[in-house]
């Protein structure tokens, strides 16, 4: 972390029980300084600075803001941070050092648990890779007391090889996963292990535009977290290839940010063909404009013209005197999450979201699909940064 001093810390610390996986970062070091503004939740704008912007918003003229206005690492991994008086005792991080996992509970497992998280997706991806069946309940269940949330990993002796215990300490040791081994699998509330609503997960085939007309920065950041971080391989395709591309062997086609004219109709019609065939497209940002416009034909939600003053503007898309969107430079906002849907598993029912732009796209209706995040009200809706 940027010449940062970390340490791991377990136990108690700062008046909390802190589980294993908790990090330590003292002030007082080189680094403090640094390691105070990206851990601080937000940062005000200075006050002269701040009302020369908005004479000049009152003009018509643009914003003189050349970076976003919030950067808090914490709302950007969704991960509580408390500040101590006292620095709690802790084992110092070599740089680039990852946390080592282990499995805890009986040696003669039925079954072996990875609770929802980042270290789930990185277990999950090491373990399909190794042949093994993982499965992951749609929603939240409870087993012996103790309950996971949805989007949790299990992974079942019956159905795997022999050495599948072996196979899960030595996976969990190289993902950094916490591996709970169960002593059986009696599930008192929610999806049981061998029902449905527990699928068994398949190694999706990923495919994600590259090349001109994507934005780099978009791109390389999804590809270094699917790659890097989660182990997961994608296959790059040149927007420019996307019309005449044989889609048929991808399961998911990401689209970063980035303008998509080059498409042209039939690089249009090939996405809607691989929609329409049970494909999953993920567009982001620009990629999301382009495929809202009504000629794209592919995605029922429109571009919103103004901002929903509150909730029951929300429900009933009401407009009359709202006022026109400004551009956002770059702010955490609240969003709220459909933890009903699948796409919602494993997912925090909040999240803050780092958004930039104006672009705000009008609510699904039930008819047209499901809004799965959207942001949250304006009492909540500012988490750091500036909005307008």
């Amino acid at each position: 972390l940027q010449g940062v001093e970390v340490s791991r810390v377990s136990g108690p610390a700062c008046g909390q029980s802190m589980a294993m996986g908790g990090y330590a970062i003292a002030e007082g070091q080189p680094m403090g300084p640094l390691a105070r503004v990206l851990f601080d939740r937000s940062i005000a704008l200075r006050p002269g600075f701040l009302e020369e912007q908005e004479r000049r918003r009152a003009l018509g003229l643009d914003a003189q803001i050349y970076d976003v206005t919030a950067w808090s690492l914490p709302l950007a991994f969704n991960t509580p941070v408390i500040d101590c008086r006292a620095l709690p005792t802790g084992e110092a991080l070599a740089p680039g050092e990852r946390r080592v996992g282990a499995v805890t509970g009986p040696p003669d497992a039925p079954a072996w648990i990875v609770p929802a998280g980042t270290q789930a997706f990185r277990f999950m991806t090491a373990a399909l890779d190794a042949g093994l069946r993982v499965r992951s309940p749609e929603a939240g269940f409870t087993l012996d007391g103790r309950a996971y949330p949805a989007g949790s990993m299990i992974v079942t002796r019956g159905g795997n090889p022999d050495d599948v215990d072996a196979t899960v300490a030595r996976l969990a040791a190289e993902t950094g996963a916490d591996v709970t081994a169960v002593g059986d699998t009696w599930v008192t509330a929610g999806p049981s292990f061998g029902s449905d609503r527990s699928p068994v997960l398949k190694a999706a085939r990923v495919a994600l535009a590259w090349d001109e007309g994507v934005s780099p920065t978009s791109a390389g950041s999804v590809r270094h977290v699917l790659e890097r971080e989660y182990g997961w391989p994608v296959t790059v395709v040149a927007v420019r290839n996307l019309a005449r591309a044989d889609l048929s062997g991808f399961d998911a086609v990401i689209l970063p940010d980035g303008g998509y004219g080059g498409l042209g109709e039939a690089g249009l019609a090939n996405l809607r063909g691989f929609v329409e065939r049970g494909g999953v497209l993920v567009a982001m940002a620009g990629a999301a404009e382009a495929i809202a416009d009504p000629d794209a034909k592919l995605l029922a939600a429109r571009l919103e013209g103004a901002a929903l003053a509150d909730e029951d503007a929300y429900l009933t898309r009401v407009r009359g005197t709202d006022r026109e969107l400004d551009q956002v430079a770059g702010a955490f906002l609240g969003a709220r999450v459909d933890r009903d849907h699948w796409l919602g598993a494993g997912v925090p029912q909040h999240v803050s979201i780092l958004y930039g732009g104006s672009a705000v796209f009008q609510p699904l209706t039930l008819e047209d699909g499901v809004n799965v995040v959207r942001f949250e009200g304006p009492d909540d809706l500012l988490e750091a940064g500036q909005l307008w």
